[in-house]
This record gives structure tokens, C-alpha cells and sequence, in this order.
């Protein structure tokens, strides 16, 4: 326990912060020879390269029973590998000694005093064989390279320490734990955001401001009285000039606090580790309250690899207070500015000039996936309600930044430092985390059952399953059975169906069992063997259905899965749909893309408007192949459908890399990406429909086409120097993207913009001209307040059309609003002979007028007014 730490409920560690704060460094040594360790690399929270440990040794006289302080040697150590776990890890291999630091040693034994002296790469600690001594070390976090380039910009004051540990020989194993003392706060950017600047509030005004977060909580902090505004500010400004940043350790009483006299004369933190510099900062329970606030350095929100990280002693330092667990109070909030893209409207500083507020009132518990937590009332629990408690070793991550457009705030509930690492690759290894389901299978067995069961008990029904997806380990399987992957391909045995016999125990219509064999070397038919055990073996047993064909009746039998499963049957020449029951958080899991070359997806996924968040495909895809069908299926066999989703993600994501008669609709894309948002190369009749792009992209919502028709579809991405819309038409396409002439009749390429502010050198279709589109056509790059109008700006008819012609007019001038006119597209879609089959269930709804948001996406296809007729306009 840290003396510092009078408050019990502090001082005490439960057995869940021991779990979480604690990181084992274990150390064997002898006389001859070095420290080694064995750490678990992590990005944050555990090891990185060159962090500093200093390890201290002190003899006993008398075995062990006490030891002489003045027997005290210590060495300073650094990290030298990355990416290492679960090995042995020598110093001098990994951990070395840094040379140019202070190290100490004094007499011991026949061996004379060194005292203070520089150290070089010789000077690793050693002990005298046969004594009694103790081992404690404390170390500084080296993360973003803070240590080496001295940056106080980049300083991430992460210290731990351990607690003595005991050896009596030269072959002892010492286990070191190392404890984080600090408490953090880390802000961590959405897709498509940069951080440039974070500020605890603790002026009144920022608490008389409505907050302009939308965030897991739908009821919203809003805006104050002056009077209550002051009041609140008040409070989180004494607790602020309590919060310190750490400067070192003093192994009776904890963290040190950084002092300002240091920092206002240190250029640098390279030398912050030595015994002279550490003598400067400040103990705990030497000053007042009032000396903390001035003669302390306030923690602060560094920049680190794109991140905000704010470390503080988590405990009051003063007094009068002493040892008090410090408490944010649940009303506070923190400034966000994020880093300015649109050429300076703070000048030099980077960061743009309206900055953001989200309070810690914000934020409500959510369930794993990401649906709010409610109480009796219906009212959001709040994940904060008596404020944030600064606790040693805890973290409290946020991500922040726009989505839709609007400031969104996604709050992680684990407070550990080293399970929150979404970002980073330690949780990204498919096979260290892919979740499993305890009945393997079953959504899509009781799927097929279902339909069959119902076939065998009306004429009326025909064999079309409905597969439904509740769990992120179901979706796992469904890429699975997609890839050809589910099943066993080299089986420890061979098996083949027997005779046929009836379940009197089974419900429903399906009555009938097969017994199943061992098949010999030879060829022949070996023992009976159980269902389960040839399940243990990899076989995934289920029902094959057969239509009517003839004199004979439909039927079914019991088969084992030995083939890629497209969810297109060319049986009944029908694809099957797959749909999504619940909004999935596949926090960051490694993914295979779904659909390979020889594998299609072939059916119909239906997200029916749910959010697949932190997807993360191995190749950059969600579809790699869709729609490619063999040259033995039916014709309708080729295409597939992915529909009515919201794609969340931090990584890169493509929708279809390549499809042939595919139809994508109404899917939301909030990702960053390197290429095409929905599609890379798309052959043969294929649709994008009701599909809104928000992320990064260097490419059009489409790259290649041959025979594309596109409606009521939104790009808002920034940097796109080609076609927003359309990167290029497929060689020998014909160029049916191009203007109308005349009359202008409902074409393929109808109601569909992209934003000219954020990407002013794209144009619609790469390889054509801009800008000549009819105004009928509602096909343009348009300036960002215009895509967010609520209201109609229409032309008159006396309006001279040729004069507005050409990108400076066309622009700025909008006629019908976006939102309407996209939904218009939609619904024209909807109510065409393919959008019957397969309708797009989304609309785009819009809020204020000339507000700041894109329109979104809602649940629901589009109703339209008789106004909303682009044909009807000029025409």
C-alpha cells in the first residue's frame, strides 16, 4: 500500500484492480550475470521501446531480517525490443543498461564505493554470492518516443512501481510487478477525425453552452442558468487544481508531482529520471491546497500517435487533504477542438475555431452491443452519475469526432489500460479472439428446418429460408459457410448415410433420421457411428431440400456439409436471405472477407437498418467476390444483394471489391478507406442506391462499372481528385453516365452529389466533363451548406438554364432540396420492377434549416410529395 493513500477505499486494492493495474516483470539473476524479464508488450499499458526502469538493490546484515538503505545500488534500464511475449527476455539482449544515465553504488563487502557515476553498457546491476538482498524498481513509459526527444509536447507521464521483493542466492527468481499509479484519460478519435487540442472546462461560460455531443445518451445535457453555470464551474476548477501531472517517485509516498519551477527551466524531460532532478519535485503532503494550484503543474492533454492522453496523480497531494481520492464532478466537460482542414480559421494554430463541449453527463451505460441502457422509467442509466473517480491504475477512454456530421462520444466500460488497446494489433489476431457460439450452426440449420416444415405442411409454401443473424459469432459462421471454411476438408474419417428411421420424439414435420457409418480403407461400410461423434470429428450435419420433380413428391435427407454454402439453391432457383436481427460490435476482431473467387456470395443480406461497428476485413473488403455465378447454375443465378446497413469502422472497408449484378442499397459507410466506398470494380447490371459515404476516400463511390445505375446517392468524402460518383467506366462500356440532351426522362444515373467543398478538384464521373448535366438531373459536386438545406431553393421557369451551366453556378444553386431529391430517386427505385424484389428501406431526413449535419439515413422507405418530381421541374 502506497502511504500516500489514507483514504481506504483508495489505499486498499480490490482483487479487480489488482487484475487490472498489475504488470508481473519477473527478473532471474546470479552473480555473474544480468537481469532478465519477461513482459507482455502492449502499446499502451505495458513495455514499449526504451522505456525506463530503474532498479534498486539493498543488502541485509542479518538474512534477510532487515536491510541497510545505505547499501542502496541502482541501475537505469531501457527497453530494446518491440513486440515481444511470452519469452525470456535477457538485459543486455532487451533491457539494457542505458549508457550516459546516473547510475549508484556504494561499498559493499571487499568492493569499494562507485557513488554517483555515468553509466556505459558494462554497468549492469550485480549482487555478492551467497547475501541476502532486495530487489524494487520503478520506470517512466517511453510512449511516442517521449524520452528520447525530450518533447514535453508528447510527455506521457505513465510511472510505475513495485513493491520490494526478497532473494537469498544466485539463482533466485525475482517476480517484479510494476504498478501504473497514475489514473488516465484517453481521447481517441472516430474515423475521419484528427484531435489538434483537449481542455477540461473551468470557465462558466462553456457550462451555459448547449453541449453539441450526440452520444450513447439521448437525453442530453443541455445548457445552464448563469448562476447554476458558475456554480458548476466552480466546482471542477477546485477539483482540477488538485489533479497533478506525475514527475517521479518517491518509494515512501507514491507519485511526485511534477513542479513548475523544473518544468520552467527544463528544455527537455531527458534527464527527469536522475536523482538531482527528482529531488525537485514535489512530495506529497508538503504544501497547502493553494501551493498546489501554483507551485503544480496541471496534467495536461498530450498528443501521442494521434491520441489524447491525460495521466494525473489520482489522489489530493495537499495538506489538508491528504491522500483523498480526487472526483470529477459528473457535469464536467471538456473542450474538443479538432484539427482544422478548411485553410485556417485559427490562423496558425492548427485546429479549427469553433471548438466542441461533451460532458461526462453525456455519456450512459451501454450493453455489448452498444444499445443504452435503460432503467424503470425508461431513462438512460448514466454511466458517470456520481462523477469520474480518479483511481491508480484506472483508465476512462472516450473516441470522439463526426459522424453524420455530427459530434458523436463512444465511452469504452473496461478501465483497464491494456484491454482498452482496440487500436492496436494485440486484438486484431482472429484466432487469439474469434468468439464462438455454443450450438455451432444453429441459426442456420433451424432456418432450413423452418422452411421445410412449413413445405411439407402447406402446397402453398416453397422452400425459400430465412437465415437470421443475432451474434457477432454467427456472423463469424456465415462468412464461414460462404468461404468453404465450416466444414472439415480432411476429416480423421469418412462416413456415409444408412438407413432412414423415424424421431417419434421430433416436433414439427421434420420426423425423419439417418443412421450414419464409418467408411473402411477398403471402400466398404464400417460401424454405425453417433451424430455426436462424428460432430467431434468436424462434421456439421444438416437437411437437404428436394422439390417435386415428376411422379415424385418433394422430400428431404439428412446430409453433412462438405461444400461452400453461397445462399443461393439451384434446386429451387432461388437466393436466400440472410438478416441481420441486431446492431453488431465486433470491437476491431480480425475478419475473413466474405466470398472468395470459386466461393460467391450469392444471396441476399438484409441488415434491415442495423450498425455493424468496428468491422475490421483482413483485405480491406466486406465482399471480396459477389454475384459471380458458375457456368452450371441457372442464369438467375448470378448477382447478390447487401442491403440496409450502417457500416462502422476505424479501418480501412470497401463494401464489394468485385460484383457482377449486384445491388447495394441503402447502406451508410462510416469508415476510412484507400479505395472505392461500395464497390471496386462492378460488371454487368449492377445498383447503388440510397448510399451515403462519410468516410476518407481517395476513389468514387464506385470505381469501375460496365452497366451501373445509381440513385439517390451521397459523397461527402474529402481529397477525391477523380470522379466522386464514378471513378471510370470499364473498358468498351458504353458511356452511359453521360448528360441528357433535351427533354430529360428518368435515366440510370439520377439524383446523386457529392460534396465540391471537401474534394474541389473531383468531378461526377472521372474521364467526363463536369458540370453539363441538366439541373433535371440533379447530378453535381455541391457546397456543403447546400447538401444540408432543409428547403427548396427551385428556379423559375423563366430562368435562362443555359446561363447556368458550368461549375461556378451549378455549385451553388440547387432547386429541389438534396434530401428530398435523393429520397425521390429512391422512391422511383422502390417502385420499379427490381426495387419490388429487393427495395431499398432507407430515406434520408433532415432536421434544421442549413444546419450542420449531412442528411442521414433513417429506418423506412420513402414517402414523397408530387412536388418532388425531379421531371417536373424545367422540364
Amino acid at each position: 500500500m502506497l502511504s500516500s493513500c489514507s483514504d481506504d477505499e483508495y489505499g486498499k486494492l480490490t482483487a479487480e484492480q489488482e487484475r487490472l493495474i498489475g504488470k508481473a516483470v519477473n527478473f532471474n539473476t546470479s552473480i555473474a550475470e544480468p537481469f532478465a524479464t519477461r513482459a507482455s508488450y502492449n502499446t499502451d499499458g505495458g513495455f514499449n521501446e526504451n522505456d525506463q526502469i530503474t532498479i534498486f538493490r539493498q543488502y541485509s546484515n542479518d538474512n534477510g531480517a532487515t536491510f541497510d538503505p545505505e547499501s542502496e545500488g541502482y541501475r537505469v534500464y531501457s527497453y530494446q525490443a518491440r513486440n515481444v511475449t511470452g519469452t525470456n527476455i535477457r538485459i543486455n539482449t532487451l533491457w539494457k543498461v542505458k549508457p550516459g544515465k546516473q547510475g549508484y553504488e556504494p561499498a559493499h563487502g571487499s568492493i569499494p564505493a562507485r557513488g554517483t557515476f555515468t553509466q556505459t553498457e558494462a554497468d549492469s546491476l550485480t549482487w555478492d554470492d551467497g547475501r541476502t538482498v532486495r530487489f524494487r524498481a520503478w520506470g517512466m513509459s517511453n510512449l511516442s518516443g517521449c524520452l528520447d526527444n525530450g518533447s514535453w509536447d508528447s510527455f506521457y507521464p505513465d510511472f510505475y512501481m513495485s513493491s520490494w521483493v526478497t532473494a537469498s542466492g544466485p539463482s533466485s527468481d525475482i517476480p517484479l510487478t510494476m504498478r501504473h499509479l497514475g489514473c488516465r484519460i484517453a481521447i481517441t478519435p472516430l474515423a475521419g477525425n484528427q484531435l489538434q487540442k483537449i481542455e477540461i472546462c473551468t470557465e462558466y461560460e462553456d457550462y451555459m453552452r448547449e453541449d453539441n455531443a450526440d452520444s450513447d445518451d439521448n437525453d442530453a445535457t443541455d445548457k445552464c442558468s448563469e448562476e447554476e453555470a458558475r456554480k458548476r464551474a466552480d466546482e471542477v476548477k477546485k477539483v482540477f487544481e488538485k489533479m497533478c501531472m506525475p514527475g517521479g517517485i518517491d518509494f515512501e509516498t507514491g507519485l511526485m508531482a511534477m513542479s513548475a519551477s523544473y518544468k520552467n527551466v527544463h528544455d527537455n524531460i531527458k534527464t527527469i529520471e536522475q536523482k538531482t532532478d527528482q529531488e525537485q519535485m514535489i512530495k506529497f503532503n508538503t504544501l497547502s491546497a493553494s501551493d498546489i494550484a501554483t507551485k503544480a503543474v496541471r496534467p495536461v492533454f498530450n498528443n501521442n500517435n494521434g491520441h489524447r492522453y491525460l495521466i494525473t496523480i489520482p489522489h489530493d497531494m495537499s495538506t489538508e487533504e491528504a491522500g483523498k481520492r480526487l472526483t470529477l464532478p459528473p457535469y464536467t466537460r471538456f473542450r474538443i477542438y479538432l484539427r482544422d482542414v478548411n485553410d485556417g480559421d485559427k490562423g496558425t494554430s492548427g485546429y479549427e475555431g469553433e471548438y466542441h463541449i461533451f460532458a461526462l453527463d453525456d455519456i450512459a451505460k451501454v450493453d455489448e452491443n452498444r444499445n443504452v441502457i435503460k432503467d424503470a422509467e425508461g431513462k438512460p442509466v448514466k454511466m458517470f452519475p456520481d462523477g469520474l473517480p480518479l483511481i491508480a491504475g484506472y483508465s476512462y477512454r472516450f473516441k470522439v469526432g463526426y459522424h453524420y456530421n455530427s459530434l458523436k462520444i463512444l465511452a469504452d466500460n473496461n478501465f483497464s489500460w491494456e484491454v482498452q488497446n482496440l487500436d492496436n494489433a494485440n486484438l486484431t489476431d482472429e484466432k487469439q479472439v474469434e468468439p464462438t457460439s455454443d450450438h455451432p450452426y444453429k441459426w442456420w440449420k433451424e432456418a432450413i428446418d423452418k422452411s421445410i416444415s412449413e413445405v411439407l405442411s402447406s402446397s402453398d409454401k416453397s422452400f425459400n429460408p430465412v437465415f437470421e443473424i443475432n451474434t457477432v459469432a454467427e456472423f463469424f459462421e456465415f462468412i464461414k459457410l460462404v468461404n468453404g471454411t465450416a466444414y472439415n476438408s480432411t476429416p480423421e474419417f469418412k462416413i456415409e448415410r444408412g438407413e432412414r428411421y423415424t424421431d417419434e420424439t421430433a416436433e414439427g414435420n421434420i420426423k425423419y433420421r439417418w443412421k450414419w457409418y464409418k467408411v473402411l480403407e477398403d471402400g466398404s461400410r464400417g460401424d454405425e457411428i453417433s451424430k455426436e461423434d462424428a460432430e467431434q470429428a468436424g462434421y456439421i450435419f444438416y437437411h437437404s431440400y428436394y422439390p417435386a420433380e415428376g411422379d415424385n413428391s418433394a422430400y428431404y435427407i439428412e446430409n453433412y456439409l462438405d461444400a461452400p454454402y453461397s445462399f443461393y439453391s439451384n434446386l429451387v432457383n432461388r437466393k436466400f436471405k440472410v438478416v441481420i436481427n441486431k446492431d453488431l460490435d465486433f470491437q476491431d476482431l480480425k475478419m475473413a472477407t466474405i466470398g472468395t473467387e470459386s466461393t460467391p456470395f450469392l444471396g441476399v443480406l438484409d441488415g434491415q437498418n442495423h450498425v455493424l461497428s468496428n468491422i475490421y476485413m483482413s483485405s480491406g473488403y466486406l465482399f471480396d467476390y459477389a454475384g459471380y455465378s458458375s457456368s452450371n447454375m441457372h442464369s438467375s443465378a448470378s448477382g447478390a444483394v447487401i442491403s440496409n446497413l450502417v457500416l462502422q469502422s476505424e479501418q480501412p472497408l470497401c463494401v464489394v471489391n468485385h460484383g457482377k449484378d449486384v445491388k447495394i442499397l441503402g447502406i451508410a459507410l462510416e469508415t476510412p478507406s484507400d479505395k472505392a466506398a461500395f464497390g471496386e470494380e462492378l460488371i454487368g447490371t449492377s445498383y447503388l442506391v440510397g448510399c451515403i459515404n462519410e468516410g476518407d476516400a481517395t476513389v468514387g463511390l464506385v470505381g469501375k462499372a460496365s452497366d451501373l445505375y445509381m440513385y439517390g446517392c451521397l459523397q461527402t468524402a474529402a481529397g477525391i481528385n477523380g470522379g466522386a460518383l464514378l471513378g471510370e467506366y470499364t473498358a468498351g462500356a458504353s458511356q452511359f453516365f453521360a448528360p441528357q440532351v433535351g427533354k430529360v426522362i428518368w435515366g440510370r444515373f439520377m439524383c446523386n452529389y457529392f460534396d465540391i467543398d471537401r474534394s474541389p478538384n473531383a468531378v461526377a464521373v472521372g474521364g467526363h466533363g463536369d458540370y453539363t448535366y441538366p439541373l433535371q438531373q440533379y447530378i453535381r459536386g455541391t457546397k456543403t451548406y447546400i447538401l444540408r438545406a432543409v428547403e427548396d431553393n427551385l428556379i423559375t421557369s423563366e430562368a435562362d438554364l443555359e446561363a447556368l451551366k458550368g461549375k461556378e453556378a451549378l455549385t451553388k444553386i440547387y432547386g429541389l432540396a438534396p434530401w428530398k431529391a435523393m429520397n425521390y430517386a429512391i422512391y422511383r427505385y422502390n417502385n420499379s420492377s427490381t426495387g419490388a424484389l429487393y427495395p431499398c428501406t432507407v430515406h434520408y431526413k433532415i432536421n434544421d434549416t442549413y444546419n450542420h449535419r449531412y442528411p442521414l439515413l433513417h429506418s423506412g422507405g420513402p414517402t414523397v410529395e408530387s412536388g418532388w418530381n425531379v421531371l417536373n421541374l424545367l422540364n
